[in-house]
């Protein structure tokens, strides 16, 4: 019975607005001109519109050549049915209104609660001959006093340049021109009161549908002070706030003062300027404001005074203020957060006592909301107000900043929310984070015999180790509970053993879906699988929750992760695997996963990017390794000399200050050795400069030609030069002095290592080297089987040495190896 009242007062409360809102009120009258039409309650040309608070207005827009007069009514609805008219009747006499000659805007009012009706097309102030225009004191058709309409419901009249003496001063305000037909105030006159003399503009405004009237004087060339609220009757900060206007001396006509009494100021700083005719310019001072120091609590007078100079913008006018206590006063103060109801649990009230900021110690106060239930699409809106209290109500409030504070959070949910406020710097600032809530998650029997829940948050699991939770079976269902104050990021359902069986991308109760989360975890070790003293990939060696080697995916299906640029040796051997979650036991290898692990090798030493790749689809899984080849590594030895084969084109020309590359060409028993800038792949080169590992960038081509020399593998060979027609000729040193010698047969050359390949008619012991065509340069090595035992000899210091000498001697200008 209950539900069916409630069911019937909705359904007649929606018909009564339904029907208000589909009211139709119409003009009808007899005179044509006016209306277009006589009498005629279907004209729509006369609907009156709607314009709030039970108030319905037509503007007939008129031309009459001569006077004439309209008699008319209101109707409902285009029908006769409901009608008003004369003394707010129903079905009353017809309304008359005589109309002037002349085009202006007639306004048919009507008020649908009180019946009230009127048809006005002027409204002029009438008044003693000091506040209106000319010498028409109380005169009805003094049109220089008709007031201008600003909008439908809006009249204003300026009367400018007025000379008053201090006093009262009465006027009211009449329509169409008689005292008959409308006035404001309906009996008696309003007041305006002059409180010393001067030259004032007067501006008059009307309301006509509240018949509110008023009347403000404005002093011309007034000076007003503007300032903190402790320091100012009335409105802080309002140039038109008169109550605060200055005083001219009468013995200094550039001297204006200003006195206010009672004033409850607590101790502080407080600023203050003065303005000129309610306008912020020009100002003194023109720039910032001036301050006045109030050391304590109480009550105090403050003097005022203004000194004018000779520039208009008042740049050399000065101003000061001094307080004088006249009695003792406490005004105790707090901090307070006001703002949004569903933030504060209050809408933007100061009044109360609630939402007091504390006091941190450090100059800070703050404030802390908790659990409060926020969405993305609320509105949440504060400021913090600095209350001075006399007894228990605000005599000040202060509020800060300027601009509304807005929280807003990224998905609904459980909030904590702190508000801090330094009043030093005047900042304010708010910290948001998701307060402590229960999550739940359930999984149906999976017929296992165990389920456990391993859960984490970020980076660090929620529930110790690898399994994580034993559930308890409740129902058909295993569920999972947490609470705390950030919803878990994953979650993996397994069967408690080393292996688990994971069900990933479940969703929690609260609707959100986790993913999974894969890392790359392994160790990098040399060519005899030892492990690098610092490991140069995966930061730590074996780590399942290293956060920087998750690997990432865009569509759940592969994951990728690269480590750029690393250093490697030669034969480094790369071991790795593919963890799930950070959980360090449940890693995926090949297409099935197991215990085992997987290497990427290295061969060449350089600098590598090295990606590797988890893909899943179902429940087959892989995990890969590749390594892209960024740089080449090039050793020279203490010596300054080495030989070396390239493996890709690189490019030498930003190491030449460190060593040169050279290619060598063979012409004989001597080897020119040409200087390059980039080379090919597989090319031999002699490597001359300070000795250290450099790394030469990879380029895709050259076109330097690859010269005579052969090179080694990746593996070292031995020589065996029977039944050959070559013999190897390999770089050594004698002293600090390189040349090309026969490597004996049976010796080793070393992997990647250049050599050359000369035919066994030469003959020759040792090759001579030739850098480009300097062939008598004091660098060229030459074999001693060319020496002239007659010839005389040499030794680098210039000093003649015999025949038996043994090492670098000069013969003829020219290097030889004595042996």
């Amino acid at each position: 019975m209950k539900k069916r009242l409630l069911t019937l007062l909705l359904m007649a409360l929606m018909v009564s607005f339904s029907a208000f809102a589909d009211d139709t009120w119409t003009i009808v009258g007899d005179n044509t001109d006016v209306l277009g039409s006589s009498w005629n309650v279907e004209d729509t040309g006369n609907d009156m519109t709607f314009i709030g608070d039970n108030v319905w207005r037509l503007v007939k827009s008129v031309n009459l050549a001569s006077a004439t007069t309209l008699e008319y009514k209101v109707a409902k609805d285009h029908s006769w049915d409901t009608n008003y008219g004369k003394d707010e009747l129903l079905n009353g006499d017809n309304i008359s209104v005589s109309l002037e000659a002349g085009t202006y805007d007639l306004v048919f009012t009507f008020h649908s609660d009180t019946h009230a009706l009127s048809a006005n097309y002027s409204y002029t102030i009438v008044a003693g001959d000091a506040i209106i225009n000319g010498n028409d004191a109380w005169t009805t058709t003094a049109t220089a006093n008709d007031m201008i309409r600003v909008n439908y419901d809006l009249y204003k009249l300026t009367v400018k340049d007025v000379e008053l003496t201090a006093g009262d001063y009465e006027y009211k305000v009449i329509a169409n021109h008689a005292w008959s037909v409308w006035e404001v105030p309906s009996s008696g006159n309003q007041t305006l009161t002059i409180s010393e003399d001067g030259t004032y503009d007067i501006i008059y405004t009307l309301v006509p549908s509240t018949s509110t009237l008023t009347a403000v004087a404005l002093k011309q060339n007034t000076y007003t002070i503007v300032g903190d609220a402790p320091l100012v009757s009335g409105d802080a900060w309002t140039p038109s706030n008169h109550a605060n206007d200055m005083t001219k001396d009468a013995d200094n006509v550039k001297q204006y003062t200003l006195q206010l009494t009672g004033r409850k100021i607590p101790a502080g700083t407080y600023y203050y300027k003065t303005v000129y005719n309610e306008a912020w310019w020009p100002c003194v001072p023109n720039s910032n404001n001036a301050s006045l120091v109030v050391a304590e609590d109480g009550v105090y007078t403050i003097d005022y005074t203004l000194t004018l100079g000779d520039n208009a913008n008042g740049s050399d006018a000065t101003l000061n203020a001094v307080a004088t206590k006249t009695a003792s006063a406490t005004y105790p103060s707090n901090w307070l957060v006001v703002g949004s109801e569903g933030l504060t649990g209050y809408n933007w009230d100061v009044t109360g006592a609630h939402n007091v900021m504390t006091e941190n110690g450090d100059g800070t106060v703050s404030l802390t909301f908790s659990n409060l239930a926020l969405t993305t699409d609320g509105t949440y809106k504060f400021k913090v107000v600095h209350n001075f209290y006399e007894g228990e109500t605000p005599l000040y409030s202060y509020w800060y900043p300027t601009d509304d504070q807005v929280v807003s959070v990224s998905a609904n949910g459980n909030y904590d929310v702190t508000i801090t406020y330094n009043p030093a710097t005047n900042v304010v600032t708010q910290s948001v984070t998701v307060a402590e809530q229960t999550y739940t998650v359930a999984i149906a029997d999976p017929g296992w015999g165990e389920v456990w829940a391993y859960v984490w948050t970020g980076e660090t699991p929620i529930a110790g180790v690898w399994p994580g939770t034993q559930l308890t079976k409740s129902g058909d269902n295993y569920v999972y509970t947490y609470t705390g104050t950030t919803m878990p990021s994953g979650l993996i359902f397994n069967n408690g053993d080393g292996n688990g069986i994971q069900t990933p991308d479940l969703a929690f109760v609260n609707g959100k879906t986790y993913t999974d989360v894969w890392t790359i975890m392994g160790a990098t070790q040399n060519a005899s699988w030892e492990d690098y003293a610092t490991e140069p990939i995966f930061g730590t060696k074996w780590t399942a929750d290293v956060a920087g080697n998750d690997m990432t995916s865009a569509d759940g299906k592969t994951w990728t992760w690269t480590k750029n640029n690393v250093a490697l040796e030669a034969n480094t051997h790369i071991k790795y695997k593919a963890t799930y979650s950070h959980c360090g036991t449940d890693y995926v290898v090949g297409s099935t996963g197991g215990d085992g692990m997987k290497v990427l090798d290295i061969l060449i030493a350089g600098k590598y990017d090295i990606t590797f790749t988890f893909t899943r689809d179902g429940n087959s899984s892989a995990v890969t390794a590749t390594a892209t080849k960024t740089s080449e590594a090039v050793t020279i030895g203490a010596s300054g000399w080495a030989t070396t084969v390239t493996n890709s084109a690189l490019d030498f020309s930003g190491l030449t200050e460190s060593f040169k590359a050279y290619t060598a060409t063979l012409d004989g028993t001597t080897v020119s050795l040409n200087e390059v800038a980039d080379v090919q792949a597989e090319t031999g080169l002699v490597l001359k400069g300070t000795a250290g590992t450099y790394y030469a960038p990879v380029i895709t081509e050259s076109e330097t030609a690859k010269g005579d020399l052969q090179f080694s593998s990746i593996y070292s060979f031995t020589v065996n030069d029977d039944g050959s027609d070559y013999y190897c000729y390999g770089l050594h040193l004698v002293g600090e002095n390189a040349q090309f010698a026969k490597i004996k047969n049976g010796q080793v050359i070393p992997a990647q290592k250049a050599f050359l390949m000369v035919g066994k008619s030469v003959g020759a012991r040792e090759l001579s080297i030739a850098f480009g065509d300097e062939t008598t340069s004091i660098s060229n090595l030459n074999a001693n089987g060319n020496l002239n035992d007659n010839a005389t000899r040499y030794n680098l210091a210039g000093q003649k040495v015999s025949d038996s000498y043994k090492g670098i001697v000069i013969v003829n200008g020219k290097k030889y190896i004595n042996k």
